[in-house]
């Protein structure tokens, strides 16, 4: 953990001339520069729970843990809603809504055990989860914004603002998640899938042309809202470490 003494002074998070690189053998060619290699918001965050709701440090990586769970929930239920309305997929117009909502909580029910017992049983996140790492939080910000770039992504094929919401999920959650660890680009592929995925199946009676155009203008615009959020941080980077 960096520690300081204000949390926004920008130019007291780094580990050079601290001890810490010498300490724990670090590599000088990523830890000693001017500003740590990455982003604030997993410091900003710790200090947030452990200074403000009085939480030990030991707990964080249990509550960020325990927060990436539940946005894995909000996840499951997405997908059962959405593919219980797209033909193909258990579109059963003949049912009434109790036996709608049943299917889809059933659905997301089975999808989110699987879901835990995979991440219960894979030894790396055991591993982090006995360290104050900041692997903890990225994995928290992951999935906190694939679930909301999923509720974003339902809202966005049927609005009139699907420009605006494109542009706003890429600044928002990748945001989030990228500015904890710029590793989070990753998810980017995936949460454009889903986005295609979620257009098609809206404009599947629409001209291909027109289903192509929207998707195009939808990535560009997510990726713009993308590239926006994290701009700030490699500029300072940049401006501070003379390196990208």
């Amino acid at each position: 953990m960096i520690r300081t003494t204000n949390p926004f002074d920008i130019f007291s998070y780094t580990l050079q001339g601290k001890g810490v690189i010498e300490k724990f053998s670090l590599s000088e060619e990523n830890y000693d520069f001017p500003l740590f290699i990455h982003p604030p918001i997993f410091v900003l965050l710790s200090k947030f729970i452990v200074s403000n709701l009085e939480i030990p440090l030991f707990m964080v990586p249990v509550m960020m843990q325990s927060i990436g769970i539940i946005a894995t929930l909000v996840i499951c239920l997405e997908i059962a809603h959405t593919m219980s309305r797209i033909d193909g997929f258990g579109n059963h117009s003949n049912l009434s809504e109790e036996d709608k909502e049943e299917i889809v909580y059933g659905t997301a029910a089975s999808m989110f055990n699987y879901t835990c017992f995979t991440m219960l049983s894979c030894p790396i996140l055991w591993f982090i989860s006995q360290k104050v790492w900041i692997d903890n939080c990225l994995l928290m910000t992951i999935v906190v914004a694939v679930a909301g770039h999923m509720a974003f992504c339902r809202r966005m094929v049927a609005s009139s603002s699907w420009k605006f919401l494109s542009f706003l999920s890429g600044f928002l959650w990748v945001g989030l998640a990228l500015n904890c660890k710029v590793t989070a680009l990753g998810i980017v592929p995936f949460m454009v899938g889903w986005m295609w995925f979620l257009i098609f199946a809206c404009m599947k009676d629409q001209s291909l042309v027109k289903t192509w155009s929207r998707c195009l203008y939808a990535t560009f615009f997510f990726c713009f809202g993308t590239f926006i959020s994290v701009s700030p941080w490699i500029s300072l980077y940049w401006v501070r470490s003379a390196v990208v």
